[in-house]
């Protein structure tokens, strides 16, 4: 929100614990990168982004082992 307040609507930012047709646990979120985008915050916001995108990869991950 320090670089565009109105990315506000979208956080915090969400993980969503699913079960698909076959049975499979599924973990969701939408990705920090597509965000950044719809915002059309600027590159200045690139490490914080790609900071987010790890530990949301990282938490799923853990999560999904």
């Amino acid at each position: 929100m320090q670089f565009k307040q109105i990315i506000g609507l979208d956080l915090p930012l969400k993980v969503l614990g699913w079960q698909d047709a076959r049975g499979k646990v599924r973990l969701s979120y939408t990705d920090p990168g597509w965000l950044a985008q719809r915002y059309q915050i600027g590159t200045d916001a690139d490490s914080v982004i790609n900071a987010l995108t790890k530990v949301l990869a990282n938490i799923t991950e853990a999560v999904a082992t």
